[in-house]
């Protein structure tokens, strides 16, 4: 999920809703948390039956390649620069106030497999190495320690109201040059959010009406949503909780089995290694991940169709993003 580590470090001053679902994102696809969406809760959505799901035994994308909606995303490659080009950003910004600024290394990109573990743990030699707990995950370190006034320009003021921020770089271009309550350091006004706004504004909103950095996202947790709640991926999903009863466990939620069985103190230890082995063995008998990419590969094709205007606006303005980030970061 190279896309969500971008969107984490991105909207740091976003709404209350775009860090909503941030937090509801990361809960339900990380693989090490075990105790995020359980299986079945579909944000409101009924068990039924999309369209254009009649073969799904003929579809098979989930090595190779990724969803439908995957080509709206930035590449790990793509986000890693966007991270960077915000750096620079965010460099520049501080500059203007004669404050020094190093951006901390960025992690490493870990490429994904096809689908990776979106329905749950799916990889066999991952299963066998790690158990539940996946291999190591590089961390995003920590900004340099800031005094006052650098704080004051980098973060913005400590009492801030998120819904107040202008929405684009073009609204704080046209903001007036100074007010009597501004907030000044070094002879000059703070940007609304600080040069962490700012630098996220320029790079991903440098004009009003610029389509919401989280559109695509949410488009992606509605899919997923849907074909989680779909008939065809509960009768999959059934399939695997009965392979697994058969060898002793008692499970119901191919998202989160490690929940059900108390793992959470030893997510790679011998039990949970065998555990997770078996996990990925019945998901393959079941069939279940294909079943589940076929199915909302469905919805995602109808998702594209309904916002395709909108998809098209987000496209350009990715293509537009990225060869900005690539004049800051050469």
């Amino acid at each position: 999920m190279g896309i969500l580590l971008m969107v984490i470090r991105g909207v740091l001053m976003a709404s209350e809703r775009g860090r909503a679902f941030i937090v509801s994102l990361a809960a339900c696809f990380s693989l090490i948390s075990l105790s995020g969406c359980s299986f079945g809760e579909a944000e409101g959505e009924e068990a039924g039956r999309g369209t254009g799901v009649d073969a799904i035994d003929d579809v098979d994308g989930t090595e190779g390649s990724g969803l439908p909606l995957d080509s709206y995303f930035a590449s790990p490659a793509q986000a890693q620069m966007l991270d960077r080009a915000q750096d620079v950003l965010k460099k520049q910004c501080m500059e203007r106030y004669g404050f020094s600024y190093t951006p901390p290394p960025l992690p490493e990109v870990v490429p994904v497999k096809g689908v990776g573990n979106r329905y749950g743990i799916a990889d066999p030699a991952d299963a066998a190495n790690f158990g539940y707990g996946g291999p190591d995950m590089a961390t995003q370190a920590d900004d340099p320690p800031l005094g006052e006034d650098e704080a004051a320009v980098f973060n913005g003021p400590e009492e801030l109201d998120p819904d107040s921020l202008p929405n684009s770089q073009e609204e704080v271009d046209d903001l007036p040059a100074s007010t009597s309550n501004a907030n000044l350091v070094n002879g000059l006004v703070v940007p609304p959010g600080g040069c962490i706004r700012e630098s996220f504004l320029k790079l991903y909103a440098p004009r009003a009406g610029a389509v919401d950095i989280l559109f695509t996202q949410d488009l992606e947790r509605e899919s997923f949503a849907r074909s989680r709640a779909d008939s065809r991926v509960k009768d999959a999903a059934s399939a695997w909780s009965a392979c697994m009863g058969r060898s002793g466990y008692e499970v119901s939620d191919p998202m989160n089995p490690g929940r059900e069985l108390n793992l959470a103190e030893d997510l790679s230890g011998e039990k949970a290694t065998a555990i997770a082995v078996q996990d990925v063995e019945c998901k393959k008998r079941a069939n279940l991940i294909k079943i589940w990419f076929a199915v909302e590969s469905s919805y995602q094709h109808e998702v594209i169709k309904r916002e395709a205007d909108t998809l098209k606006r987000a496209k350009a303005e990715h293509h537009e993003r990225i060869r900005f980030a690539e004049s800051l970061v050469k």
